[in-house]
This record gives C-alpha cells, structure tokens and sequence, in this order.
C-alpha cells in the first residue's frame, strides 16, 4: 500500500473518530412525539417535539438537545414554562425546579426553519406522475442538521 494510501486511511480515522466523540448522557429518551406543519410555497416548517425524559441523576434542572439551524420558540416541562438557551448547536432546556432519577418529564420545545437540505419540498408542477405537492426527507446523515 502506498503512503498516499496510509495517509488517507490515517486521515479517515482521525476524522471519524472525532465525530463519534462519546456524548455524556444524563437522562434516558423514553418517547418522542413530533407534530409539523408544513408551508410548502415558503419552504419551511412550524413544529413541536416532546421529548418524554427520565433523568439518570437526582437534582437535574437542566437538558439539552441538539439544536442546529432551528428557530426555537419556547420549551415547557411537564406543562411549565421552561427558560432556554442557545449554546452553539445545542438547546439547553433549564426546568424550574430539580427532578430525580426516575421521575419522568415531557420537554415539549416549539420550533421552526427553513432546510437548506435533508427535508425536500416537491411542488405538483414537478411531481410525475401523481401531480400532487409533497414533503419528504432524505435520512443520510450528511443531511439530517441543515
């Protein structure tokens, strides 16, 4: 193999490793429930995701989600308003008070944007043969966070 070859293997790794850095974990996803609304001739979406979350800890006060691209408009928990920050490519969701390990919360977060890739607006102009207007996304992960 030549040394080009071991230098773009060796480039790989270093690459893919750094993006599946380990992630600490402090609450275990037990539902996730999604309601969208979709506004095809602007090309962007209205949504509300509730998480329902159990924590790993006692005292937890805080969560985060990750966040890239969105318009968040207002986060609750357990049907309480939640106050929430921005922090890069993540959403900090901080609760009015301290939960335990196990007690269970619903993070409900409203959100919007615009994709700029990952989620495809179709006119019915461009759809053949059905002539109907459709959404779909495309899961590769490349896509996923624009």
């Amino acid at each position: 193999m030549s040394r080009l070859s071991h230098l773009c293997l060796a480039c790989l790794a270093l690459s893919a490793g750094a993006l599946a850095q380990p992630r600490e974990r402090t609450y275990d996803l037990q539902h996730v429930a999604y309601r969208l609304k979709f506004d095809e001739v602007a090309r962007t979406f209205d949504a509300q995701v509730t998480n329902t979350i159990s924590p790993l800890a006692d005292g937890t006060r805080s969560v985060w989600f990750d966040s890239q691209g969105l318009q968040i408009k207002g986060a609750t928990a357990n049907g309480a308003p939640a106050t929430i920050r921005v922090e890069g490519n993540r959403l900090v969701v901080m609760f009015g008070k301290a939960y335990n390990k196990g007690e269970k919360i619903e993070v409900a977060v409203r959100y919007s944007g615009r994709p700029t890739g990952g989620l495809y607006f179709v006119h019915e102009r461009d759809a053949w043969p059905a002539r109907s207007s459709m959404v779909y996304s495309k899961g590769e992960p490349e896509y996923n966070r624009q």
